[in-house]
């Protein structure tokens, strides 16, 4: 089955800062993206609690901060887990601690279906809270685009994200399954995504439904925050 990234998300790129970096350093500039889907007959809390206390420990192995998402419409029935980190320094330093960890328990019982990590960078953050849910939509662009011709489609559909529902943003794949391009926002309730979502779509009406985007993939995942 195909892993959405948020992956929350993920995915996810919500803002949190770590207090031992000097200010003024670039923060959360890349995020780790991981999706578990629920196996069968499985009950998702166990699953869910088992992510959870997984988020913590990542945390203390030295992520700025770590939460957890699951799937409330699209693709995957699973949860979407999501580590912000600074840089790959960073990233090399936690590994480090998470191997060491695991080689406590060499062998230890895969309690979820199937599992995916993408490590996404951060072109743009307006969303600095995590919501209580997010609409995670990813697009993956014609082939024959160069990488600037790709981006400038991504930051296009995005600033319509971006006045449609106010605070989101947008990640591009750079290690992992998939090369795509990830707008993330945020939402309330149904309510409110029922009205920035009408919004949203009158802008795309007026200023994009002319223009040749050249979108080769795309899927929109809903996920419900359960731990940030």
């Amino acid at each position: 089955m195909k892993q959405i990234l948020l992956s929350l998300f993920l995915i996810f790129s919500l803002s949190a800062y770590s207090a031992h970096h000097e200010e003024g350093e670039a923060k959360n500039q890349f995020q780790l993206l991981s999706t578990y889907e629920i196996a069968s007959g499985q009950n998702p809390q166990d699953l869910a609690e088992e992510l959870m206390e997984m988020q913590k420990n990542q945390e203390s192995y030295g992520y700025n901060n770590c939460g957890v998402y699951r799937h409330q419409f699209g693709a995957m029935r699973g949860f979407y887990t999501y580590c912000n980190f600074d840089d790959m320094k960073q990233f090399a330093a936690v590994m480090k601690k998470s191997i060491a960890a695991q080689s406590s328990d060499p062998s230890p019982v895969q309690s979820y279906a199937s599992h995916s990590d993408n490590i996404v960078a951060v072109l743009e953050r307006n969303l600095t809270e995590a919501p209580n849910y997010i609409l995670n939509s990813e697009y993956n662009f014609g082939p024959y685009l160069t990488a600037n011709e790709q981006l400038n489609r991504a930051n296009k559909l995005y600033d319509v994200y971006k006045e449609g529902f106010g605070a989101c943003n947008l990640t591009q794949h750079r290690y992992g399954p998939e090369y795509s391009f990830y707008i993330v926002c945020g939402f309330n309730d149904f309510d409110d995504f029922a009205e920035k979502s009408a919004k949203a779509d009158s802008i795309y009406e007026k200023t994009l439904m002319d223009e040749k985007l050249d979108i080769k993939i795309h899927s929109d995942n809903m996920l419900i925050k359960v731990m940030d």
